[in-house]
């Protein structure tokens, strides 16, 4: 199987990342570029240097750009990884995927080519196959099948992209075709370049979504009910989830009276049609592709639940959970805020 080629590339998935990466670039690039406060050493080739490593060089430092400035403003991690996706078929005729761990502990295909064969690897497999370490190579017939790669015509490789070497990898790249040292070793550092473009690109959306509910909550004057009202629908947006609500009452051994029940604060996306929110004990939470559900203590041994519900065509993933966990951060402050206020 083939990978598609630079300009099957270029003709089925336009201006999707820089021009820089369908043909190297003649322009005269700066010694030091900066992108967001980061500053990228242009490579310059000195006098013991094949013109292959300085083609190789080049081409390390304008994927590394292009993956800067996407972290700057993209709003899904997918659009970080397809330009790597897209640097491996176009540079190196590599045809890579790209899969996401998701909240049941399997790597799922999430990022691949506009054409590429589906019939050549699997739609999902267990994180227990990535083991520790750079690369997990997989050379048995027997291996690959059994995790579902058909017909290699060799090594299989697995790529982590994590923000550290003791990190958990959150995606992985699957190169199902054998290459050289040096296409490996540009792959490696692409990589983890990747993983930590995506933990700044995490970072900056948490900030962007905890200002915002400051904003919603803190900074504007109003009745309670509709600053909860603001703030979940502005969390349902931010995380694309379908519908959501926030549930407050009393959590187990609470000094409320007794028959205290607990009550719906907020609803966002429409009538609440999920079914009951289950009942969890403050810093517990329910994390599934279809279902985020949070408890947090809110003072006074009072609990509040956040539960979100996934939209029909996509399923939450780890960074959403991640960014829930930020949001309820904000929520648990205000929150006690005002139940101490209403206490007074």
């Amino acid at each position: 199987m083939r990978a598609s080629s630079a300009a099957e590339v270029n003709e089925i998935v336009p201006n999707t990342v820089e021009a820089s990466l369908a043909a190297e670039s003649t322009e005269e690039v700066p010694q030091f570029t900066r992108v967001g406060g980061i500053a990228l050493a242009q490579p310059s080739g000195s006098p013991g240097e094949s013109r292959e490593e300085q083609r190789r060089l080049r081409r390390l430092f304008v994927t590394s750009r292009s993956l800067l400035q996407v972290a700057e403003e993209a709003e899904d991690e997918r659009e970080l990884v397809m330009t790597v996706v897209q640097a491996a078929a176009i540079w190196h005729d590599v045809d890579a995927r790209a899969y996401r761990r998701d909240l049941q502990g399997r790597f799922v295909l999430d990022v691949r080519l506009p054409g590429a064969d589906l019939s050549v690897g699997p739609r999902d497999f267990s994180a227990f196959s990535v083991v520790s370490g750079p690369v997990t190579r997989i050379s048995s017939v027997g291996e690959q099948e059994q995790l579902g790669w058909n017909d290699l015509a060799g090594e299989l490789a697995l790529l982590p992209i994590a923000s550290s070497a003791n990190a958990q990898p959150r995606w992985v790249l699957a190169i199902p075709i054998e290459t050289d040292a040096m296409v490996s070793s540009n792959l490696l550092l692409l990589c983890e370049m990747l993983g930590l473009c995506l933990d700044r690109m995490a970072t900056r959306r948490e900030q962007e979504l905890r200002k915002r509910l400051i904003r919603d909550l803190v900074e504007r004057e109003g009745v309670v009910a509709d600053l909860a009202n603001a703030a979940l629908a502005e969390i349902v947006s931010f995380l694309g989830a379908a519908q959501g609500r926030l549930v407050t009452g009393v959590g187990a051994g609470t000094d409320a009276a007794e028959g205290t029940e607990p009550r719906t604060m907020a609803e966002a996306g429409g009538e609440w049609t999920a079914g009951p929110t289950a009942s969890l004990e403050p810093g517990q939470s329910l994390m599934t592709p279809r279902r985020l559900t949070m408890s947090f203590s809110v003072g006074n041994r009072a609990t509040a639940i956040i539960d979100l519900t996934a939209p029909e065509a996509a399923d939450f993933s780890i960074s959403h959970a991640s960014l829930l966990e930020s949001a309820v951060s904000v929520l648990k402050t205000w929150l006690a805020g005002v139940l101490d206020g209403a206490a007074a």
